[in-house]
C-alpha cells in the first residue's frame, strides 16, 4: 500500500465557530509517478475526501512529496454542508510529514521536494551542498551560484585571528625584519633594503620618472601653500630636548647605485649654530658634493647664520662678463666688481657705473679708488689730477704736498 501523510484542514466561520459537516477534498494537480504507477487528478488513487468534525477539522491522507518522481501538488476544496457554497479553493505541495493545510498553502511552486519548515529551493544552497572543501583553503564565490577554493596560509590565519590594531602592528613588525615602515612600490620588483630608520619607501616603475606631487588650493591667509617641513629634537618624542651648536636638523640626500650598493653623492644639510631656545634659533645651510675619483661627501658651501656664504673649496668658477653689483640710494644698479671677456678683473669705476670704491675700517675711509684710477689715502681730498694723494701720516711720508709721490713702508 502507498504510504501517505495526514493533512489537517480546519474550517471556521466569521464568528470563529467551527463549520461542522463540510466536505473537504484534495486532488492531485497534474501527474505523479510512484513504483511504476501513475497517480493523477481524476483517478481515485490521486484523490481524498473527508468531512469536518465538531471542531471543524477534516484529516486527509495524501500521497507525500518524497515518494513520487514529480511534484505531489494538490488542489484543496471545501463545500458548506447546507448551502453548498464553496468555502475553500487553494493548492499546496504535500511534504514528507503530517502537516496542516495552512502550512503548505504558502509554499511556492517548485520542482524540488519539501519538508515542513524546510528552506525553499535555492541554487546557491544546492551548489553549496555538493561543494567539497580542502585543508588550508578558504571558500570564495566564483559566480552567482558557484564556489571555489583559495589558499589560506598559516600567516593569513594569524592575520585574521588578531583582535586589535595594536596586535596587528606587532604581528607585522615581527614578521617583516628588513623594513617595518610603509612601502609604496609601482615597480614589479622588490625595492632595495632602505637605510636604518626609514619609515616610508617609495619606488617607481622602470623607465619612468618617480614624482611626489603636492598640491595646495585656496588663499590660506597668504600662507606658504605647499610645504616640506623637517623637524628634529635631541631627545625623544615623549621628552624632546633642544639642539646644540652643529647639531644636524635635517638633510636632503641624493645618491645612486655604484655597481655594488646604493650610495649617497650629494646633500643639502640644515644645522643648528647655537643651543636653541625660545629666543635663539641660529641655523645654517650646507651644500655637500663628492669629488670625482673619491667617495667622501664634504661641504663645499655653507650659508651661515649671519647670511654670509662660506666656500670650503679652493676656488670659485665663474664665466666671463660676470659682475657683482650694488644699488645706490636711487635703486640704480652699479657694477663694483667684474670679470670681462678678456679675463681682466675690473674694480670700482673700471667695472662701470660708479664713481669710486672705498676701503673702510670702523667707518673711516682709508683707501679710495676714484675716477680715472686716482687713489686717495687716509681721507685726502681728490684734486682731480694727481694719481696718488694722502693725508695725515701718509702725507708726511709722501712729502710736503702729499701728491704724486712714490713711497714705501707702512
Amino acid at each position: 500500500m502507498t504510504s501517505t501523510v495526514n493533512v489537517t484542514v480546519t474550517l471556521k466561520d466569521s464568528n470563529d465557530a467551527a463549520i461542522v459537516g463540510a466536505t473537504v477534498m484534495a486532488e492531485l494537480v497534474g501527474l505523479d509517478v510512484y513504483n511504476n504507477t501513475y497517480y493523477a487528478s481524476g483517478m481515485t488513487s490521486g484523490r481524498a475526501t473527508a468531512i469536518t468534525d465538531a471542531s471543524g477539522q477534516a484529516v486527509l491522507a495524501l500521497f507525500p512529496n518524497s515518494l513520487g518522481t514529480r511534484n505531489s501538488h494538490y488542489r484543496f476544496t471545501a463545500v458548506h454542508p447546507t448551502t453548498g457554497k464553496k468555502l475553500l479553493d487553494t493548492t499546496g505541495y504535500v511534504p514528507n510529514a503530517d502537516c496542516s493545510l495552512a502550512q503548505i498553502d504558502s509554499m511556492p511552486a517548485s520542482s524540488e521536494q519539501y519538508q515542513v519548515g524546510s528552506q525553499p529551493y535555492s541554487p546557491v544552497l544546492t551548489s553549496w551542498a555538493s561543494f567539497v572543501g580542502a585543508a588550508n583553503k578558504v571558500v570564495i564565490s566564483t559566480g552567482p551560484a558557484s564556489f571555489g577554493l583559495a589558499d589560506l596560509t598559516a600567516f593569513g590565519r594569524s592575520v585574521i585571528a588578531v583582535a586589535t590594531a595594536a596586535a596587528a602592528i606587532a604581528l607585522f613588525a615581527a614578521t617583516t625584519p628588513t623594513f617595518a615602515g610603509m612601502t609604496l612600490n609601482a615597480n614589479a620588483a622588490a625595492l632595495p633594503a632602505p637605510p636604518t630608520g626609514t619609515v616610508m619607501q617609495i619606488g617607481g616603475a622602470n623607465n619612468t620618472n618617480t614624482n611626489a606631487a603636492l598640491y595646495s588650493f585656496g588663499n590660506n591667509g597668504g600662507g606658504a601653500g605647499v610645504s616640506l617641513t623637517l623637524y628634529r629634537s635631541q631627545g625623544t618624542a615623549a621628552a624632546p630636548t633642544v639642539p646644540t651648536n652643529t647639531t644636524g636638523i635635517g638633510n636632503v640626500f641624493a645618491g645612486s647605485y655604484d655597481g655594488a650598493a646604493w650610495q649617497l653623492g650629494a646633500w643639502i644639510q640644515f644645522r643648528a649654530t647655537e643651543t636653541w631656545s625660545g629666543t635663539a634659533r641660529g641655523t645654517a645651510v650646507a651644500i655637500g658634493t663628492t669629488a670625482n675619483g673619491t667617495t667622501a661627501l664634504r661641504d663645499v658651501a655653507t650659508f651661515g647664520q649671519d647670511g654670509m656664504l662660506d666656500m670650503t673649496v679652493a676656488s670659485v668658477r665663474v664665466p666671463n662678463n660676470v659682475a657683482f653689483r650694488a644699488y645706490d640710494s636711487g635703486a640704480v644698479s652699479r657694477d663694483i666688481l667684474k670679470l670681462d671677456s678678456s679675463n681682466n678683473l675690473l674694480i670700482g669705476p673700471a667695472a662701470g657705473g660708479i664713481t669710486s670704491v672705498q676701503l673702510q675700517f670702523a667707518g673711516t675711509t682709508y683707501l679710495k679708488l676714484g675716477t680715472g684710477g686716482r687713489i686717495t689715502i687716509n681721507g685726502a681730498t681728490d684734486d682731480g689730477s694727481s694719481a696718488l694723494q694722502a693725508a695725515g701720516a701718509f702725507r708726511s711720508a709722501l712729502g710736503a704736498t702729499g701728491v704724486g709721490q712714490v713711497f714705501s713702508g707702512t
